[in-house]
């Protein structure tokens, strides 16, 4: 995983599409703050091109794995079983989930978004603007 500094995520999306290999983004952290994930040798190869095309900064993760992204799909599958024999309580507080930018209101909801989240970006950028058109100010990190 590498983080890619000041290239919008449309431009890096471009770029994973025609040089990644199985590269994509792992989270939108914030405009112009995104992390990309794959293999190592395609993601330092799109990092490299990231800063052809005007980065900033590439920074590579020190990670154990190609996390948010389809290698992580077969370790979903693992999570999907013991979530199957689990009972979740009712969601008394909704929240936003990562993978949607939406709200969560239904335990089983929860479960699948728990999966999913595994191989799919971080939508932060995403979740805090929703939450910011929806009228909060104030956020605590727990």
């Amino acid at each position: 995983m590498t983080a890619v500094l000041g290239l919008s995520a449309d431009i890096i999306e471009d770029i994973c599409g025609k040089q990644g290999n199985g590269v994509s983004i792992a989270n939108y952290n914030c405009p112009n703050q995104i992390v990309i994930t794959g293999r190592k040798e395609t993601v330092d190869k799109v990092a490299t091109c990231c800063l052809e095309n005007g980065a900033k900064i590439v920074t590579p993760l020190n990670v154990s794995g190609a996390f948010h992204s389809v290698f992580m799909r077969e370790a979903s599958v693992l999570l999907e079983k013991d979530l199957k024999e689990m009972e979740l309580g009712k969601i008394k507080i909704p929240y936003v989930s990562n993978v949607t930018a939406e709200y969560v209101t239904e335990a089983n909801e929860a479960k699948k978004l728990m999966v999913s989240q595994m191989y799919s970006p971080v939508k932060w950028q995403q979740s805090m603007e929703r939450l910011c058109q929806d009228g909060y100010e104030e956020f605590i990190e727990i």
